[in-house]
């Protein structure tokens, strides 16, 4: 019989399932590595080692038992059902070829199987969350660091948007992943750090990233960071947060009224960057095909009034119904229902991270995303994450069936 513990941030808690000698810790070492190599290598490499190295290490030391844990969540199959609906939609798709169909395939296996790994790893080890963003704190500040020297050797610090040097090419993406990375860092690193001197290094580099956010003018990744941060405050969590979260949201703002009275334009002169004029036009694609979508990889464009020309709506939900339709809208807005349940149940633990992760994403992606991440890249970290580790909470709390 498996059994679970009420500590938190103890073994106890963790689902023990039979360990296979040190293949644990080299599955997590290579799930760490490859999250932090989505700062700074391309797609395909990534394909190639996620197929290649974690699928066969992981086959190699799951048990059966915790499979069929993770399978019968109802997290875990409402998400297969949404990525095979997706997948389903390139039968009426205008727009694509024969292969697409095992390359959508591929992407649909990789998405459920990241999910579980994700959750695997979350149960198995409890060190999980701690590495994981150790590692992508280390990333994030090496990358965004060598951006700023970068800007400053040019000699153009503030007359141009700042980029994250790797794979966060796009202001919007790069600030994303540093406030999904800030987010973790505070429930996950937070906690555990012992000393002073940890304490002010980690709220130094968390600070850090936050003035990246600032320097890219990505002002929906930021408005996301402080409604994540206010929501947080408000929720029924421990007074510290709150004394840290609020101070934290006004510093913010702060920052990007001193950027703006610095260089005027550096936040406001976008306007609303032909958001309304796109998500109408996109409205329009929608009302045409309303129940079962246009189907995954249809092209669209949006042309604006002064001849610019956008390939996505700009919205997530806009564009996961453009996609699937009626259909995929009901299955994504279950899907993320169901893992909100699940964390605020785990909310005096690691529910409140689970939350506030997606929180941040649909913040995110009111405003940007052009479709649910299907591939393996950087927005597998503020979407995908949270999802696995919502299935492990079902998982750990089923655990007494478990034999």
């Amino acid at each position: 019989m498996l059994k679970t513990g009420a500590a938190v941030n103890k073994p106890n808690f963790i689902i023990h399932l039979p360990r296979r000698g040190a293949y644990d810790g080299v599955l997590l070492a290579v799930y760490v590595a490859i999250c932090c190599l989505l700062f700074v290598l391309p797609q395909t490499p990534l394909r190639t080692l996620f197929h290649l190295v974690v699928i066969p290490a992981f086959l190699l030391l799951a048990p059966t038992a915790y499979l069929r844990a993770v399978w019968q969540s109802s997290v875990w199959r409402l998400t297969l059902i949404f990525m095979t609906w997706l997948w389903l939609t390139l039968f009426w798709s205008q727009d694509v070829k024969w292969y697409v169909f095992f390359e959508q395939g591929g992407r649909v296996f990789a998405v459920l199987f990241f999910v579980t790994v994700t959750a695997q790893l979350f149960l198995r080890r409890p060190d999980f969350l701690r590495r994981l963003f150790q590692g992508l704190l280390l990333v994030s500040l090496i990358t965004s660091a060598a951006a700023i020297l970068w800007q400053v050797w040019n000699g153009n610090f503030l007359d141009e948007r700042f980029q994250a040097s790797g794979r966060a090419v796009s202001q919007t993406y790069g600030a994303a992943m540093f406030g999904a990375i800030i987010i973790g860092s505070f429930y996950a690193l937070r906690p555990l750090a012992s000393g002073t001197m940890q304490r002010v290094a980690l709220w130094a580099a968390m600070g850090f990233l936050v003035g990246f956010m600032e320097l890219s003018g990505s002002r929906g990744p930021l408005g996301a960071l402080i409604v994540v941060g206010l929501t947080a405050a408000m929720c029924r969590g421990p007074r510290s947060s709150a004394r840290f979260l609020l101070p934290a949201a006004g510093l913010t703002v702060a920052g990007a009224a001193i950027l703006e009275s610095i260089r005027p334009g550096f936040f406001l002169a976008r306007g609303n960057s032909y958001r309304l004029e796109i998500w109408r036009q996109a409205w329009d694609l929608i009302k045409q095909v309303p129940l079962f979508g246009r189907g995954l990889g249809t092209k669209a464009e949006f042309i604006m009034q002064d001849g610019n020309v956008y390939n996505h709506p700009h919205n997530l939900f806009l564009a996961n119904q453009l996609n699937g339709g009626v259909v995929a809208s009901v299955l994504f807005l279950a899907l993320l229902g169901l893992t909100f349940r699940m964390a605020w149940r785990e909310r005096r633990r690691e529910g409140m991270l689970i939350g506030l992760l997606l929180l941040f994403t649909l913040c995110c992606g009111m405003v940007d995303f052009h479709i649910i991440p299907t591939a393996i890249n950087p927005e597998y970290l503020y979407f995908w994450l949270p999802v696995g580790l919502a299935c492990a909470l079902q998982a750990r709390k089923n655990s007494e069936s478990l034999t």
